[in-house]
């Protein structure tokens, strides 16, 4: 999973690199429109950008995701926590918690679009 790659590369200190190797990753598969994919590499960057208190920069990343809901394939359930994380950092508001809690649930609901998302 990109989450977990992301969690051990930030772990050994490469956060230019990994936060570089997800920009990369984000165009293309933005580019090829997957979206889920797209979601949960976008969480990755919200989650370096939140760790070096660049809020401003987790906004504009929210406002890039909006295409997300307009594509199909995503489930309510996954759209409705990705509106949270998007409201969230549109007010800069987002914390690492939340982007955490976000893409964990996009992990496991990927396959399996009736698992809720608990918001709390």
């Amino acid at each position: 999973m990109v989450a977990f790659r992301l969690e051990s590369v930030v772990a050994f200190g490469r956060k230019t690199q990994a936060q570089a190797a997800f920009e990369q990753v984000l165009r293309r598969w933005k580019a090829e429109e997957l979206a889920y994919e797209c979601a949960l590499v976008s969480l990755d960057l919200a989650l370096i950008y939140l760790n070096a208190g660049r809020t401003a920069e987790v906004r504009d990343l929210a406002a890039e995701m909006l295409w997300i809901f307009r594509a199909q394939g995503v489930h309510r359930e996954a759209l409705a926590a990705l509106k949270l994380f998007c409201d969230a950092a549109r007010r800069e508001a987002a914390t690492v918690d939340l982007a955490r809690r976000v893409s964990r649930y996009l992990e496991r609901a990927q396959h399996d679009p009736e698992l809720p998302f608990e918001t709390g």
